[in-house]
């Protein structure tokens, strides 16, 4: 009989790989005002990296703002935010490694490495909603007699049988595009998916007819429709009800940091709060931030940070009725969710952290 790896000696593999990628945390002890401001309590690391599961992504504003502003410095903690271009799944790995604190990835990828036994929990709910839409190559449009007037459901049936742009197999950019023709009383069988890997993938592959459309993070169908001859026809937020509670991207740590490290768990909480209080009140200066970073263009911001005002959550707190949306989601895609939400999601140490708990 031939070896076959579990789940969690898998996942051990895929660590070994995120710890080579990743630079250590680092960190000795430091301090920081506890959630009440009555007393200075101890953070068990005073240094963590943090790791993108993307690159360029305006959806994770805060997340830049809360180094580029000190708002995690002012928790003593110092945190080095790094992007991957390799995806979630390098994200992830890194964070079970310990090589990194904590990776903001789409909800998705992060469930269904907990589903497969990697040992993290999602903490911050980083996006409720969605900043996604739907482009379609506009040549695509013109051969199919496309009308802006058509409902959701007309302007979807158009892809029934046509290729489809994602990043990678099983991303969130290819299991929202299925979970919207079903929905919608589709069928998505016939549909291909190809995959792109980036932003550039995709404004090449619209360009030379490759894909007909893509479900793509609002800033990167900007650039498709700037370079790639494609034109938005769907946007989720304002023309998809069910994405109203639907928990887009996630940040995760590793289990084991609940317990050893709860302290640092807070203060990293209680600064990306501040820093998506900033980000909501301060467009202007949250622009000028990620222009002075690499992979940002002013026409994607433009593009995307008004959705993301709305879509950013207030509080960062994983709550079970988002938990409910994302089963549900799953199901639609012919994916199950087994694990509990206690079992999922780290909640007591947000609410603690926002002096809720």
């Amino acid at each position: 009989m031939g070896y076959r790896m579990s789940r969690n000696k898998a996942w051990l593999a895929l660590a070994a790989a995120g710890a080579l990628f990743m630079s250590g945390c680092g960190g000795g002890e430091s301090s920081a005002v506890d959630g009440d401001g009555s007393k200075v309590v101890a953070l068990e690391k005073d240094k963590v990296t943090i790791i993108l599961g993307t690159q360029g992504a305006v959806q994770l504003a805060p997340e830049y703002v809360a180094a580029a502003k000190g708002f995690w410095k002012d928790e003593g903690l110092e945190v080095n935010v790094t992007e991957t271009e390799s995806g979630a799944t390098t994200a992830i790995a890194a964070v079970v490694s310990g090589s990194a604190f904590s990776a903001c990835t789409g909800t998705a990828s992060a469930s269904a490495a907990i589903e497969e036994g990697a040992p993290i929990k999602m903490m911050t709910l980083a996006l409720v909603g969605s900043t996604s839409v739907w482009v379609a190559r506009s040549e695509f449009l013109q051969q199919k007699g496309y009308e802006e007037s058509w409902s959701v459901e007309k302007k979807l049936a158009m892809f029934e049988n046509a290729t489809l742009g994602m990043f990678a197999p099983g991303d969130s950019t290819q299991l929202t595009a299925m979970f919207l023709l079903k929905h919608h009383g589709l069928n998505a069988d016939g549909v291909k998916f190809q995959a792109v890997r980036n932003a550039a993938g995709a404004i090449a592959g619209m360009k030379r007819g490759a894909i007909d459309g893509m479900s793509t993070p609002r800033e990167i169908a900007a650039q498709m429709e700037e370079q790639g001859g494609g034109t938005v026809i769907v946007d989720y937020a304002a023309d998809v009800p069910f994405f109203g509670k639907y928990p887009g991207l996630t940040c995760s740590i590793n289990a084991g940091s609940v317990k050893e490290a709860p302290e640092t768990v807070k203060a990293f909480v209680r600064g990306l709060t501040k820093a998506t209080e900033f980000v909501k009140s301060n467009p202007d200066e949250t622009k000028q931030i990620l222009l002075g970073l690499p992979g940002f263009t002013e026409k994607s911001i433009d593009a995307a940070l008004p959705a993301l005002q709305r879509a950013r959550p207030d509080s960062p707190l994983f709550g079970p009725e988002h938990y409910d949306a994302f089963q549900e989601f799953q199901e639609a895609v012919g994916r199950s969710v087994t694990k509990r939400y206690e079992d999922a999601v780290e909640s007591g140490l947000v609410k603690n952290a926002l002096g809720a708990g």
